[in-house]
Protein backbone atom coordinates (compact mmCIF):
# COMPACT_ATOMS: atom_id res chain seq x y z
CA UNK A 1 0.00 0.00 0.00
CA UNK A 2 2.81 2.34 0.62
CA UNK A 3 4.58 2.22 -2.91
CA UNK A 4 1.45 3.54 -4.63
CA UNK A 5 1.06 6.21 -2.42
CA UNK A 6 5.11 7.21 -2.50
CA UNK A 7 4.56 7.24 -6.19
CA UNK A 8 1.37 9.45 -6.42
CA UNK A 9 3.52 12.30 -3.68
CA UNK A 10 6.33 12.01 -6.20
CA UNK A 11 4.12 12.68 -9.04
CA UNK A 12 2.35 15.58 -7.48
CA UNK A 13 5.65 17.18 -6.14
CA UNK A 14 7.19 17.00 -9.59
CA UNK A 15 4.35 18.84 -11.09
CA UNK A 16 4.06 21.41 -8.69
CA UNK A 17 7.69 22.19 -9.20
CA UNK A 18 8.28 21.79 -13.08
CA UNK A 19 5.12 23.98 -13.11
CA UNK A 20 5.55 26.75 -11.10
CA UNK A 21 9.58 26.77 -12.19
CA UNK A 22 8.16 27.37 -16.00
CA UNK A 23 6.02 29.85 -14.82
CA UNK A 24 8.13 31.86 -13.41
CA UNK A 25 10.65 31.36 -15.83
CA UNK A 26 8.22 32.39 -18.47
CA UNK A 27 6.90 35.56 -16.88
CA UNK A 28 10.29 36.78 -16.06
CA UNK A 29 11.02 36.73 -19.96
CA UNK A 30 8.02 38.54 -20.45
CA UNK A 31 8.54 41.45 -17.67
CA UNK A 32 12.11 41.75 -19.31
CA UNK A 33 11.28 41.68 -23.05
CA UNK A 34 10.92 44.51 -25.55
CA UNK A 35 11.39 45.75 -28.97
CA UNK A 36 14.81 44.37 -29.42
CA UNK A 37 15.11 41.28 -26.46
CA UNK A 38 12.69 38.89 -27.24
CA UNK A 39 9.98 40.81 -28.95
CA UNK A 40 7.68 37.68 -29.89
CA UNK A 41 6.53 38.10 -25.69
CA UNK A 42 6.64 41.72 -25.79
CA UNK A 43 3.36 43.05 -25.87
CA UNK A 44 1.49 46.22 -24.45
CA UNK A 45 -1.96 45.69 -23.31
CA UNK A 46 -3.79 48.49 -24.50
CA UNK A 47 -6.28 48.98 -21.81
CA UNK A 48 -3.63 48.71 -18.80
CA UNK A 49 -3.15 52.17 -16.57
CA UNK A 50 0.01 50.64 -15.33
CA UNK A 51 1.59 49.53 -18.57
CA UNK A 52 1.63 45.86 -18.01
CA UNK A 53 2.48 43.16 -20.98
CA UNK A 54 -0.17 40.76 -22.02
CA UNK A 55 1.00 37.49 -23.23
CA UNK A 56 1.02 35.98 -18.61
CA UNK A 57 -1.18 32.93 -20.64
CA UNK A 58 1.76 31.68 -22.29
CA UNK A 59 3.53 30.80 -18.68
CA UNK A 60 0.29 29.06 -17.69
CA UNK A 61 -0.05 27.38 -21.33
CA UNK A 62 4.08 26.08 -21.42
CA UNK A 63 3.93 24.83 -18.08
CA UNK A 64 0.32 22.63 -18.92
CA UNK A 65 1.87 21.72 -22.06
CA UNK A 66 5.65 19.79 -20.30
CA UNK A 67 3.73 19.01 -16.99
CA UNK A 68 1.25 16.85 -18.39
CA UNK A 69 3.83 15.02 -21.16
CA UNK A 70 6.06 14.39 -17.97
CA UNK A 71 3.98 13.25 -16.40
CA UNK A 72 2.35 11.11 -18.83
CA UNK A 73 5.90 9.99 -20.13
CA UNK A 74 7.78 9.49 -16.51
CA UNK A 75 4.83 8.18 -13.93
CA UNK A 76 2.64 6.08 -16.70
CA UNK A 77 1.79 3.82 -14.40
CA UNK A 78 -0.29 6.04 -12.03
CA UNK A 79 -3.23 6.40 -14.88
CA UNK A 80 -5.25 3.96 -16.22
CA UNK A 81 -5.77 3.00 -19.78
CA UNK A 82 -8.37 5.13 -20.74
CA UNK A 83 -6.86 8.06 -18.20
CA UNK A 84 -3.68 8.17 -20.02
CA UNK A 85 -5.59 8.09 -23.62
CA UNK A 86 -7.90 11.16 -22.51
CA UNK A 87 -4.67 13.03 -21.34
CA UNK A 88 -2.98 12.48 -24.25
CA UNK A 89 -5.63 14.18 -26.10
CA UNK A 90 -5.86 17.34 -24.63
CA UNK A 91 -2.51 17.64 -25.57
CA UNK A 92 -2.75 19.13 -28.83
CA UNK A 93 -5.73 21.52 -27.76
CA UNK A 94 -3.59 23.37 -25.36
CA UNK A 95 -1.31 23.78 -28.26
CA UNK A 96 -4.51 25.30 -30.35
CA UNK A 97 -5.31 27.62 -27.77
CA UNK A 98 -1.87 28.90 -27.14
CA UNK A 99 -1.32 29.47 -31.01
CA UNK A 100 -4.95 31.26 -31.55
CA UNK A 101 -4.80 32.89 -27.99
CA UNK A 102 -1.62 34.21 -29.02
CA UNK A 103 -2.85 35.31 -32.50
CA UNK A 104 -5.80 37.49 -30.59
CA UNK A 105 -3.69 39.19 -28.28
CA UNK A 106 -1.55 40.64 -31.51
CA UNK A 107 -4.31 41.17 -33.87
CA UNK A 108 -7.72 41.01 -32.15
CA UNK A 109 -9.37 38.05 -34.38
CA UNK A 110 -13.11 38.91 -35.04
CA UNK A 111 -15.55 36.83 -32.38
CA UNK A 112 -16.98 34.70 -35.12
CA UNK A 113 -13.25 33.84 -36.02
CA UNK A 114 -12.28 33.21 -32.70
CA UNK A 115 -16.13 31.07 -31.99
CA UNK A 116 -14.97 28.77 -35.12
CA UNK A 117 -11.34 28.27 -33.35
CA UNK A 118 -12.55 27.73 -30.08
CA UNK A 119 -14.74 24.76 -31.68
CA UNK A 120 -12.56 23.63 -32.98
CA UNK A 121 -10.34 22.85 -30.09
CA UNK A 122 -12.66 21.73 -27.91
CA UNK A 123 -13.23 19.17 -30.89
CA UNK A 124 -10.05 18.41 -30.39
CA UNK A 125 -10.62 17.07 -27.25
CA UNK A 126 -14.25 15.29 -27.62
CA UNK A 127 -14.19 13.71 -30.93
CA UNK A 128 -11.59 11.26 -30.18
CA UNK A 129 -13.09 11.09 -26.52
CA UNK A 130 -16.39 10.46 -27.56
CA UNK A 131 -15.32 7.66 -30.57
CA UNK A 132 -13.27 5.70 -28.36
CA UNK A 133 -15.30 6.09 -25.41
CA UNK A 134 -18.76 6.67 -25.72
CA UNK A 135 -19.29 5.89 -30.06
CA UNK A 136 -23.15 5.27 -29.41
CA UNK A 137 -23.45 8.36 -26.75
CA UNK A 138 -24.05 11.69 -28.70
CA UNK A 139 -25.37 13.56 -25.82
CA UNK A 140 -22.44 13.42 -24.12
CA UNK A 141 -20.67 14.96 -27.21
CA UNK A 142 -23.23 17.59 -27.47
CA UNK A 143 -23.26 18.48 -23.67
CA UNK A 144 -19.58 17.91 -23.59
CA UNK A 145 -18.98 21.10 -26.72
CA UNK A 146 -21.80 23.42 -24.96
CA UNK A 147 -19.75 23.43 -21.50
CA UNK A 148 -16.68 23.33 -23.58
CA UNK A 149 -17.72 26.58 -25.22
CA UNK A 150 -19.14 27.69 -22.21
CA UNK A 151 -16.09 27.59 -20.12
CA UNK A 152 -13.97 28.97 -22.20
CA UNK A 153 -15.75 32.16 -22.65
CA UNK A 154 -17.45 32.46 -19.24
CA UNK A 155 -13.26 32.43 -18.16
CA UNK A 156 -12.76 35.44 -20.48
CA UNK A 157 -15.24 37.27 -18.59
CA UNK A 158 -13.68 37.15 -15.21
CA UNK A 159 -10.62 38.82 -16.74
CA UNK A 160 -11.32 42.12 -15.73
CA UNK A 161 -9.10 43.02 -12.95
CA UNK A 162 -5.46 42.79 -11.08
CA UNK A 163 -5.21 39.07 -9.81
CA UNK A 164 -9.20 38.32 -10.31
CA UNK A 165 -8.18 35.61 -12.51
CA UNK A 166 -5.74 34.09 -10.69
CA UNK A 167 -7.65 34.34 -7.62
CA UNK A 168 -11.08 32.98 -8.97
CA UNK A 169 -9.17 30.33 -11.04
CA UNK A 170 -6.88 29.11 -8.10
CA UNK A 171 -10.41 28.37 -5.95
CA UNK A 172 -11.75 26.60 -8.27
CA UNK A 173 -9.19 24.48 -9.00
CA UNK A 174 -9.15 23.75 -5.56
CA UNK A 175 -12.53 22.36 -5.88
CA UNK A 176 -11.44 20.18 -8.72
CA UNK A 177 -8.69 18.90 -6.71
CA UNK A 178 -11.09 18.34 -3.70
CA UNK A 179 -13.79 16.26 -5.66
CA UNK A 180 -10.64 14.21 -7.84
CA UNK A 181 -9.82 13.25 -4.05
CA UNK A 182 -13.17 11.87 -3.31
CA UNK A 183 -13.63 10.08 -6.44
CA UNK A 184 -10.00 8.83 -6.66
CA UNK A 185 -8.66 10.55 -10.13
CA UNK A 186 -4.92 11.15 -10.35
CA UNK A 187 -5.66 13.19 -13.57
CA UNK A 188 -8.16 15.30 -12.25
CA UNK A 189 -6.03 16.19 -9.34
CA UNK A 190 -3.02 16.67 -11.61
CA UNK A 191 -4.60 19.28 -13.66
CA UNK A 192 -5.64 20.89 -10.35
CA UNK A 193 -1.86 21.10 -9.00
CA UNK A 194 -0.92 22.27 -12.36
CA UNK A 195 -3.34 25.73 -12.28
CA UNK A 196 -2.92 25.84 -9.00
CA UNK A 197 1.02 26.46 -9.23
CA UNK A 198 1.14 27.94 -12.33
CA UNK A 199 -1.40 30.72 -11.12
CA UNK A 200 0.16 31.38 -7.85
CA UNK A 201 3.39 32.37 -9.52
CA UNK A 202 1.23 34.27 -12.02
CA UNK A 203 -0.74 36.54 -9.00
CA UNK A 204 2.87 38.06 -8.04
CA UNK A 205 3.16 39.71 -11.81
CA UNK A 206 -0.36 40.30 -11.75
CA UNK A 207 -0.69 42.57 -8.40
CA UNK A 208 -2.04 45.29 -8.67
CA UNK A 209 -0.64 47.42 -10.19
CA UNK A 210 -0.08 44.49 -12.61
CA UNK A 211 3.12 43.82 -14.40
CA UNK A 212 1.33 41.40 -16.81
CA UNK A 213 -1.94 40.18 -17.79
CA UNK A 214 -3.29 36.96 -18.52
CA UNK A 215 -4.79 37.69 -22.35
CA UNK A 216 -6.77 35.38 -24.07
CA UNK A 217 -4.18 32.54 -23.96
CA UNK A 218 -4.77 31.80 -20.25
CA UNK A 219 -8.64 32.10 -19.85
CA UNK A 220 -8.75 29.92 -22.92
CA UNK A 221 -6.75 27.21 -21.30
CA UNK A 222 -8.46 27.38 -18.10
CA UNK A 223 -11.77 27.13 -19.51
CA UNK A 224 -10.33 23.81 -21.25
CA UNK A 225 -9.00 22.86 -17.96
CA UNK A 226 -12.24 22.46 -16.31
CA UNK A 227 -13.84 20.92 -19.29
CA UNK A 228 -10.74 18.00 -19.32
CA UNK A 229 -11.08 17.91 -15.91
CA UNK A 230 -14.88 17.30 -15.93
CA UNK A 231 -14.15 14.55 -18.93
CA UNK A 232 -12.26 12.66 -16.17
CA UNK A 233 -14.89 12.69 -13.31
CA UNK A 234 -17.12 12.03 -15.79
CA UNK A 235 -15.02 8.95 -18.03
CA UNK A 236 -16.77 6.19 -16.27
CA UNK A 237 -20.37 6.43 -15.91
CA UNK A 238 -23.20 6.07 -18.09
CA UNK A 239 -24.05 9.27 -20.10
CA UNK A 240 -28.20 8.24 -19.00
CA UNK A 241 -27.61 7.20 -15.68
CA UNK A 242 -28.63 9.17 -12.56
CA UNK A 243 -25.38 8.71 -11.47
CA UNK A 244 -24.11 11.10 -14.13
CA UNK A 245 -26.81 13.65 -13.45
CA UNK A 246 -25.58 13.71 -10.09
CA UNK A 247 -21.50 14.06 -11.17
CA UNK A 248 -22.46 16.76 -13.83
CA UNK A 249 -23.96 19.26 -11.36
CA UNK A 250 -21.17 18.80 -8.77
CA UNK A 251 -19.05 19.72 -11.43
CA UNK A 252 -21.20 22.85 -12.58
CA UNK A 253 -20.92 23.74 -8.68
CA UNK A 254 -17.62 23.72 -8.70
CA UNK A 255 -16.58 25.68 -11.78
CA UNK A 256 -19.83 27.70 -11.50
CA UNK A 257 -18.71 31.23 -11.30
CA UNK A 258 -17.69 31.31 -15.13
CA UNK A 259 -20.46 29.51 -16.63
CA UNK A 260 -22.94 31.36 -14.27
CA UNK A 261 -21.46 34.42 -15.25
CA UNK A 262 -21.95 34.01 -18.87
CA UNK A 263 -25.58 32.62 -18.56
CA UNK A 264 -26.10 35.59 -16.84
CA UNK A 265 -24.46 38.49 -19.18
CA UNK A 266 -25.94 37.16 -22.14
CA UNK A 267 -29.87 36.99 -20.68
CA UNK A 268 -29.69 40.40 -19.36
CA UNK A 269 -28.42 41.59 -22.51
CA UNK A 270 -31.62 40.03 -24.28
CA UNK A 271 -33.72 41.51 -21.55
CA UNK A 272 -32.24 44.95 -21.76
CA UNK A 273 -32.72 45.04 -25.72
CA UNK A 274 -28.82 44.61 -27.08
CA UNK A 275 -27.01 42.44 -28.78
CA UNK A 276 -25.86 39.33 -26.29
CA UNK A 277 -22.96 39.04 -28.13
CA UNK A 278 -21.30 42.85 -27.57
CA UNK A 279 -19.51 43.43 -24.26
CA UNK A 280 -20.64 45.93 -21.67
CA UNK A 281 -19.18 47.70 -18.24
CA UNK A 282 -22.55 45.84 -16.45
CA UNK A 283 -20.79 42.72 -14.93
CA UNK A 284 -19.93 42.38 -11.72
CA UNK A 285 -16.50 43.05 -11.08
CA UNK A 286 -17.05 46.25 -13.29
CA UNK A 287 -20.19 47.13 -11.19
CA UNK A 288 -17.97 46.46 -7.66
CA UNK A 289 -15.87 49.67 -9.55
CA UNK A 290 -17.47 51.58 -10.94
CA UNK A 291 -20.06 51.94 -8.54
CA UNK A 292 -19.19 50.91 -4.67
CA UNK A 293 -15.61 52.55 -6.03
CA UNK A 294 -13.68 48.95 -5.01
CA UNK A 295 -9.56 48.90 -6.06
CA UNK A 296 -9.09 45.55 -8.31
CA UNK A 297 -7.47 44.27 -5.53
CA UNK A 298 -10.77 44.68 -3.10
CA UNK A 299 -12.66 43.49 -6.40
CA UNK A 300 -10.82 40.40 -6.69
CA UNK A 301 -10.54 39.52 -3.10
CA UNK A 302 -15.09 39.85 -2.63
CA UNK A 303 -14.87 37.93 -6.29
CA UNK A 304 -12.69 35.11 -4.98
CA UNK A 305 -14.52 34.75 -1.69
CA UNK A 306 -17.74 34.53 -3.63
CA UNK A 307 -16.82 31.75 -5.65
CA UNK A 308 -15.25 29.89 -2.31
CA UNK A 309 -18.42 29.83 -0.66
CA UNK A 310 -20.15 29.27 -3.67
CA UNK A 311 -18.35 26.04 -4.31
CA UNK A 312 -18.30 25.27 -0.55
CA UNK A 313 -22.26 25.92 0.00
CA UNK A 314 -22.80 23.96 -3.32
CA UNK A 315 -20.44 21.22 -2.45
CA UNK A 316 -21.37 20.77 1.15
CA UNK A 317 -25.16 21.05 0.57
CA UNK A 318 -24.70 17.97 -2.21
CA UNK A 319 -23.71 15.55 0.52
CA UNK A 320 -26.37 16.84 2.77
CA UNK A 321 -29.34 16.71 0.00
CA UNK A 322 -29.09 16.00 -3.45
CA UNK A 323 -26.38 17.41 -5.98
CA UNK A 324 -29.19 18.45 -8.50
CA UNK A 325 -31.08 20.69 -6.00
CA UNK A 326 -27.45 21.91 -4.58
CA UNK A 327 -26.78 23.31 -8.19
CA UNK A 328 -30.04 24.45 -8.07
CA UNK A 329 -29.81 26.55 -4.96
CA UNK A 330 -26.60 27.45 -5.73
CA UNK A 331 -28.12 29.21 -9.26
CA UNK A 332 -30.32 31.13 -6.68
CA UNK A 333 -27.91 32.16 -4.21
CA UNK A 334 -25.47 33.56 -7.75
CA UNK A 335 -28.49 35.28 -9.09
CA UNK A 336 -30.10 37.10 -5.89
CA UNK A 337 -26.16 38.30 -5.09
CA UNK A 338 -26.34 39.21 -8.69
CA UNK A 339 -29.24 41.08 -8.52
CA UNK A 340 -29.18 42.71 -5.56
CA UNK A 341 -25.39 44.32 -6.70
CA UNK A 342 -26.27 44.92 -9.80
CA UNK A 343 -29.73 45.08 -10.22
CA UNK A 344 -30.53 49.35 -10.55
CA UNK A 345 -27.53 49.26 -12.88
CA UNK A 346 -28.77 47.04 -15.38
CA UNK A 347 -32.55 48.38 -15.53
CA UNK A 348 -30.81 51.71 -16.66
CA UNK A 349 -29.53 49.95 -19.26
CA UNK A 350 -32.29 49.16 -21.37
CA UNK A 351 -32.49 49.36 -25.00
CA UNK A 352 -33.60 48.94 -28.49
CA UNK A 353 -32.27 45.66 -30.62
CA UNK A 354 -33.32 45.24 -34.38
CA UNK A 355 -33.37 41.24 -34.87
CA UNK A 356 -31.18 41.82 -38.05
CA UNK A 357 -28.28 43.47 -35.61
CA UNK A 358 -28.80 40.32 -32.83
CA UNK A 359 -25.08 38.55 -34.39
CA UNK A 360 -23.79 42.04 -35.29
CA UNK A 361 -21.13 41.74 -33.25
CA UNK A 362 -20.02 38.30 -34.35
CA UNK A 363 -19.81 39.92 -37.71
CA UNK A 364 -17.69 42.57 -36.70
CA UNK A 365 -15.60 44.88 -34.50
CA UNK A 366 -17.57 47.46 -32.15
CA UNK A 367 -13.92 49.79 -32.59
CA UNK A 368 -12.72 50.17 -36.20
CA UNK A 369 -9.43 51.80 -36.65
CA UNK A 370 -9.42 53.34 -39.69
CA UNK A 371 -6.16 54.06 -41.55
CA UNK A 372 -5.20 57.90 -41.87
CA UNK A 373 -3.64 57.20 -45.92
CA UNK A 374 -7.00 56.49 -46.98
CA UNK A 375 -9.16 59.51 -45.40
CA UNK A 376 -5.73 61.90 -46.95
CA UNK A 377 -5.33 60.74 -50.31
CA UNK A 378 -9.49 60.66 -50.51
CA UNK A 379 -8.85 64.84 -49.54
CA UNK A 380 -5.85 65.26 -52.09
CA UNK A 381 -8.47 63.52 -54.76
CA UNK A 382 -10.98 65.81 -53.64
CA UNK A 383 -8.84 68.97 -53.85
CA UNK A 384 -7.58 67.58 -57.73
CA UNK A 385 -11.51 68.21 -58.56
CA UNK A 386 -12.41 71.10 -57.14
CA UNK A 387 -9.09 73.20 -58.34
CA UNK A 388 -9.80 72.94 -62.01
CA UNK A 389 -14.05 74.22 -61.33
CA UNK A 390 -12.84 76.79 -59.14
CA UNK A 391 -10.56 77.69 -61.86
CA UNK A 392 -13.40 77.92 -64.48
CA UNK A 393 -15.44 79.93 -62.46
CA UNK A 394 -12.37 82.65 -61.68
CA UNK A 395 -12.23 82.68 -65.63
Amino acid sequence: MFKPYFHLIELYTFLIIISSTLSFLVLKLIEKSNKNFLPILFLKASKSSSNANLLGGLSFSVSAFVASLSALFFFRTLFTRSEFHIFKYCLLPFLLVTAYGYIDDRMEIRARHKLVLQFVTVLGVLLPVTMRFYPGHPLFFGVGMFFGLAYMNGCNLIDGADTLFAKVGMSSSVGFFIMGYFSHSIPVMSLSLIAISSLSIFYFFNKEPAKIYTGEIGVGLMGLFFLAQGIFLFQKLNPFSIESLHVLSKILIVSFLPVAELAISFLRRVWAGKSPFRGDQLHLHHILKNKFKLSPTQISNFMALFNISLVSFGLVLSTVTNPIIALALTTVVFCSVQYIVCGKNWKTAKGKMEFNSLFMSLREKPIHVINGKIIENAFHQYEAHQLPAEQKRAA
